[in-house]
């Protein structure tokens, strides 16, 4: 499997709420993520998914490192 088809794709919209969102507008005392939409929430949990692969991947590859280095010593 490449690398493109292992990558999800995540379709970029623009969120007019956001965009229209300015510092002065915010409650400081409310949690950003309430201000931001279901689309935009969609994609903030897609990168999440994305992100937690990715530190599986990164698992993976550290212990096949610990594993040569493992490897390398008893040669």
């Amino acid at each position: 499997m490449s690398e493109n088809e292992r990558i999800p794709s995540i379709p970029l919209t623009r969120d007019s709420s956001l965009s229209s969102l300015s510092s002065s507008s915010l409650d400081h005392n409310q949690p950003l993520l309430s201000n931001i939409t279901s689309s935009s929430s969609d994609n903030l949990l897609q990168v999440k998914r994305i992100i937690v692969e990715c530190n599986r991947e990164l698992q993976d590859i550290q212990n096949a490192l610990e594993d040569v280095e493992t490897l390398n010593g008893i040669l």
